[in-house]
Formats: C-alpha cells, sequence, structure tokens
C-alpha cells in the first residue's frame, strides 16, 4: 500500500545523491576529473576517443592513480573508448529513433494497441538512455541488448507504416 511507504527516507535518500560532502560523491567527483584530464591530454583521444574495448563491458575500470576505479558515467566511458564524435553518432541514433518514434505517433493512423506499444518503447529506450547518465553495467549499453531491440521495433514500426501509407 502506498500508505506504509516512508516518503521522508526516499526524498532524504535522493537528495543525498547531490549533496557534494557525501563520500561517494567526491569519491565520484574525482574519477570524473580524472577521467576527463586523460581525454584532454590528447586532442585525437577526445575527438576519437583512446580504443573500443579499453573500458567496456569487460572492462569498465579506469586505471587512476595506479589503482582501478570503477567508470560510473557510461557516456564518460563511451567518451573515453569513442570520443567526442563516437557519443555524437551514437545521441544522434537515439534522437532520430525518438523523433520517428514521435512522429510515428502524431500520425494518428495507429489503433489503440499500436500507439501504446511505440510509446512503452520509446519510454523503455529513454529510460535506458537516462540510466547511462548514473551508471554503467556490465553489460554496457552499445552492446545491451535491448536497446538495439527497442531501437529496431520504432524503426520497424515506422517503416511499416510509411509503407502502409504508400
Amino acid at each position: 500500500s502506498l500508505l506504509i511507504v516512508n516518503y521522508d527516507v526516499i526524498v532524504t535518500r535522493f537528495m543525498l545523491s547531490f549533496d557534494p560532502n557525501y563520500a561517494s560523491n567526491s569519491a565520484r567527483s574525482t574519477m570524473f576529473s580524472a577521467q576527463l584530464y586523460v581525454l584532454s591530454e590528447n586532442i585525437y583521444s577526445l575527438i576519437g576517443g583512446l580504443g573500443v574495448g579499453l573500458f567496456g563491458p569487460t572492462a569498465s575500470y579506469f586505471l587512476s592513480a595506479n589503482r582501478l576505479t570503477i567508470i560510473d558515467n557510461y557516456y564518460l566511458q563511451l567518451m573515453l573508448e569513442y570520443g567526442f564524435l563516437g557519443v555524437i553518432i551514437y545521441l544522434s541514433i537515439f534522437i532520430i529513433t525518438v523523433l520517428k518514434g514521435i512522429k510515428l505517433l502524431r500520425s494518428r493512423a495507429l489503433n489503440s494497441w499500436e500507439y501504446n506499444k511505440v510509446l512503452m518503447y520509446i519510454i523503455l529506450l529513454s529510460t535506458l538512455y537516462i540510466a547511462g547518465v548514473v551508471g554503467s553495467t556490465p553489460i554496457t549499453f552499445p552492446l545491451n541488448m535491448f536497446q538495439w531491440i527497442f531501437i529496431g521495433l520504432i524503426l520497424k514500426n515506422y517503416s511499416c507504416h510509411i509503407n502502409r501509407n504508400t
């Protein structure tokens, strides 16, 4: 029941994630600074990354001050591996897919089941991309099958809809 949920604890925990004095947050900030320093050492690393797989699914650790630390932000991991150019391409795929999904939803040619299905795909895909900001999983998102399934399903529905109307 919603009445037995302790909302104060939830709000306090949420606010703690923005507290710079919290040990976990300061450690993340230090790691983030070290990772950005590595990227800023070389313009080619910043543009094209340091190499695919160096920080990826099985190597989602970063050598800092002679010790391994976890890369928390998935987009920073992408930046380390693929550079600014790779992150732009990656986010472009997401933006194009979501725009096509929204265009499909606005077409009003879908029945309620198709509409709900496409809306669900967009929400789930967006959730995966938002989750990448706050964490890196052992199965990172470019290799995460769910992401590519949702992208494929949205584009398949879009393609079927276009072909049906021509």
